[in-house]
């Protein structure tokens, strides 16, 4: 098992990154953390392959402050079980309705079920 961490400084702005993953594995888990309040709408970041959903995290802009947690929810299609790996990086996508708001994501991989 192992983390990578993505520094979200625009959460108001569409936005992608491309994360390039190591060994062949699957996204298990991936949290937002609010640095900067998230304002006038929630912050929708989806997690896929470039292809397949992984999962959805939405960082509600309800009472936001430095500090809150986002968790994602899995794809009820892909339950979690797409491959990623060296040739095949975790894609991620933040939508642009909130005014404003930062994060940081943390995204926890495990190699040892991929494949299965």
């Amino acid at each position: 098992m192992f983390t990578q961490t993505l520094d979200m400084t625009a959460l108001a702005s569409t936005k992608i990154w491309w994360i390039p993953v190591p060994v062949t594995c699957r996204l298990i888990k991936a949290h937002l953390a609010v640095e900067t309040a998230i304002t006038t709408a929630d912050s929708g970041i989806t997690l896929t392959d470039g292809t397949n959903i992984i999962g959805e995290i939405t960082g509600t802009f309800t009472a936001s402050a430095p500090g809150d947690v986002h968790e994602m929810v899995r794809n009820a299609t892909t339950l979690g079980k797409v491959e990623l790996g060296p040739d095949l990086p975790i894609k991620v996508d933040c939508d642009d309705a909130p005014d404003a708001g930062a994060g940081m994501l943390t995204l926890t991989f495990d190699e040892f079920h991929a494949g299965d």
